[in-house]
């Protein structure tokens, strides 16, 4: 697999911002003294790259130059403690991590995170959270980590737009264009973005199977292509200095075109000779489309930090495979061995619905910070696997391997947690 890769980044943006650091109230002039009063001055500074908290490290990405340009998974890959193999993400000493998106877990398979998190420009990631112990409060099972994605909110009363592009170069060229626009003033801010990638990639791979009188060695030749797009929206009003309510929207919309050709050697252990070879080809595609829809509101209840947060979640997930091999068996001159013929064509289609409300509360008091709350969740799964075998002159309908199943799941949940940071 050609792991070697160049990547140019085009990159324009425009900012507007509606306020001043300073403003002059009036100048006092004499024939000894200038005198100026001053009567506002806003000094601003940057977080620090990397903060250490309470059961996460966070990693401020838009103080990052390494992710300008790229995408989430760019942006994970230079995260501390997260590990980024391929496309697989997960967290250095967790079995398994979860990845959240604004505080929403996103339960998917990892090929499709892979593409979700490519969907999302590194240019509108504010931070990312690497929880390796999470608390109560989090959908977390057994020794999972989480890595919470938080997304960028515009300044207030100020509006920004970036427009950017990338070019990669791998065995074969890819790219990708995005877009992000936020807005913010008095009491409403937005947020749009689109993000665009296209890939072609060759990989190639060699492994071996150990058996008592025979060595089989598998050479695989895969050249794919990846289209994808990935949609975001956002908003949030503040109805009073109390209550703010918000929306957010994200999609993302991939589909892939693969060819597989593999050969298969049989050696004969004893004299290292070949037996025979497997020759076999695979077509395949796969179009999985996300749609995620959030419904927040923050209640603030006293001046000491007493806090209600209320979420609405729906998720949808549609998943769509389709995949035809076929191959034979060869003696040892690469010959067709006769009626060695297989071949199969294999359809599924998976789909997810996801219905969910949460609330928590936070409460500042004197000996700790006190958390609690609940929550309830829906899923409806539907699979339907078919299995056509293909040797004879029609299709014949494979009862052993073809599968449909609908699983549905409840949950509800209670919480409670507290922290003290000592020294």
């Amino acid at each position: 697999m050609n792991v070697n890769f160049r990547k140019f980044i085009i990159y324009l943006g425009v900012t507007s911002s509606y306020f001043a650091s300073g403003q002059v109230k009036k100048t006092l002039i004499d024939t000894t003294t200038l005198k100026q009063e001053i009567e506002a001055v806003t000094i601003t500074g940057k977080k620090k790259l990397i903060e250490r908290k309470v059961h996460r490290l966070i990693f401020n990405v838009e103080n990052s130059v390494s992710a300008t340009g790229g995408t989430a998974l760019d942006a994970l890959k230079v995260t501390p403690l997260v590990r980024v193999q391929g496309e697989n993400v997960s967290i250095i000493g967790n079995r398994e991590v979860l990845i959240m998106i604004d505080d929403t877990i996103q339960r998917m398979s990892q090929d499709d995170l892979s593409s979700l998190l490519k969907s999302i420009p590194a240019d509108n990631i504010k931070s990312i959270e690497v929880i390796t112990s999470p608390p109560a409060k989090y959908d977390a099972e057994g020794d999972n980590g989480l890595i919470n994605i938080k997304l960028k909110k515009a300044k207030p009363n100020s509006w920004n737009a970036n427009i950017g592009g990338s070019y990669t170069q791998k065995n074969y060229a890819g790219g990708g264009l995005q877009g992000i626009f936020n807005y913010n003033k008095n009491r409403l801010s937005l947020q749009i973005s689109a993000n665009t990638n296209s890939q072609r990639l060759l990989i190639t791979s060699e492994s071996k199977i150990y058996y008592p009188n025979e060595l089989w060695v598998m050479n695989v030749k895969k050249k794919s292509k990846e289209n994808s797009m990935g949609v975001g929206f956002g908003s949030n009003y503040k109805i009073s200095e109390k209550w703010s309510t918000g929306l957010k929207y994200l999609g993302n919309f991939t589909r892939e075109l693969s060819t597989n050709n593999l050969l298969t050697s049989k050696f004969d252990n004893a004299t290292r000779a070949v037996n025979s070879y497997i020759l076999s080809a695979v077509d395949a595609n796969n179009k999985p489309n996300m749609n995620s829809l959030n419904w927040n509101n923050i209640f603030t209840v006293d001046s000491v930090g007493t806090k209600i947060t209320t979420d609405f979640d729906y998720f949808n997930y549609k998943k769509s495979d389709y995949s035809f091999y076929a191959g034979n068996e060869l003696d040892n001159q690469k010959e067709i061995i006769p009626l060695s013929l297989f071949s199969a064509t294999i359809t599924n289609v998976n789909r997810i619905e996801n219905y969910s409300a949460k609330v928590d509360v936070e409460m500042p008091i004197k000996w700790a910070s006190l958390g609690f709350g609940g929550k309830y969740a829906f899923t409806n799964t539907d699979n339907e696997l078919v299995v056509f075998d293909n040797e004879t002159a029609s299709p014949v309908l494979n009862t052993h391997q073809s599968n449909q199943f609908n699983y549905r799941e409840f949950n509800e949940a209670l919480y409670v947690s507290a922290s003290k940071k000592l020294g």
